[in-house]
C-alpha cells in the first residue's frame, strides 16, 4: 500500500506494506544484494561512473565529479578508508 508524503516541493510515494509477491522475493532480492556488496571482482567503472552520476541527476543533488569517486580493491581497501 503506498502513502503520499509531500515534502520538499514535490510529491514522494512511500510504501508501507509489501504485496504477497513482493513478500515472496524478499530473501532472493536480499541475497543477490549481499553478493554484489561484498564481491570484489572487476567493475566496468565507465558504466559504474555512469550509474552515479544519474543517481546524482534522479535524486537532484549537486553532482560527483569522476575523479571523486574512490575505487577500493577489495575488503581491506574500503576498510582503510573508512577507518
Amino acid at each position: 500500500m503506498r502513502q503520499k508524503d509531500e515534502g520538499k516541493g514535490r510529491e514522494k510515494m512511500k510504501i508501507n506494506k509489501l504485496t504477497p509477491e513482493q513478500e515472496e522475493m524478499k530473501a532472493m532480492v536480499r541475497d543477490r544484494w549481499i553478493a554484489r556488496g561484498i564481491s570484489t571482482g572487476l567493475c566496468n567503472r565507465p558504466a559504474a561512473e555512469d550509474c552515479i552520476k544519474r543517481a546524482y541527476v534522479a535524486a537532484k543533488t549537486r553532482q560527483v565529479a569522476s575523479d571523486g569517486i574512490a575505487y577500493m580493491v577489495g575488503g581491506d581497501g574500503a576498510r582503510r578508508v573508512l577507518k
